[in-house]
């Protein structure tokens, strides 16, 4: 059984990748059964994050976030502080959507703490990007700058070239720079 539930999420993963959340939650819906019945705590919280997931690509965000805080809870109840991390950032994004800013910036931080727990920098990264971003959506970009800085020498550290590349031209952007007069004339 544990075998098929296996199968069943890689095919949901499969359809979550191509955009297709309603079809994928579908078949998250049946990993989670199956991993119910087994009782497997660790395969619920990856099943509730999957979940997460596919309702946000359906923009049901009030249903990710529920799905979202079921991991965490379930990662935290088993102590799986190393897992924990990819529900919690995931969660910083539907609240930093919902413009609950400040409850976003707590969950990237334990998210940031937890992939430097787990030796992550690539994840720590994403968490420093994410955070950053909520900072300018809040409009203080100095700050915001500051953590996309951060995680931009991190990836070049362990030489992420795509992605370091990426937020060298982001940061030089023409959109950040009038971004940046805008806020600056507030």
């Amino acid at each position: 059984m544990l075998f098929r539930s296996g199968a069943i999420r890689v095919k949901g993963i499969l359809l979550s990748m191509r955009g297709q959340g309603p079809a994928a939650r579908e078949f998250f819906e049946q990993d989670l059964a199956i991993r119910l019945a087994l009782n497997d705590r660790i395969g619920q919280a990856r099943s509730y994050s999957d979940l997460g997931i596919s309702a946000m690509q359906t923009s049901q965000f009030d249903k990710a976030l529920d799905y979202y805080d079921k991991a965490i809870a379930i990662y935290h109840d088993v102590k799986d502080t190393s897992n924990e991390r990819y529900p919690l950032h995931n969660s910083a994004d539907v609240l930093k959507l919902q413009g609950k800013f400040a409850l976003a910036i707590e969950r990237f931080n334990q998210a940031i703490l937890g992939h430097r727990t787990a030796n992550d920098p690539v994840g720590e990264a994403g968490s420093l990007d994410s955070l950053g971003y909520t900072y300018v959506y809040q409009g203080d970009f100095d700050k915001g700058t500051e953590y996309i800085e951060k995680a931009l020498a991190i990836r070049r550290e362990v030489k992420d070239r795509n992605r370091s590349e990426e937020h060298t031209s982001e940061l030089q952007s023409p959109c950040n720079l009038v971004c940046r007069l805008l806020l600056e004339k507030k």
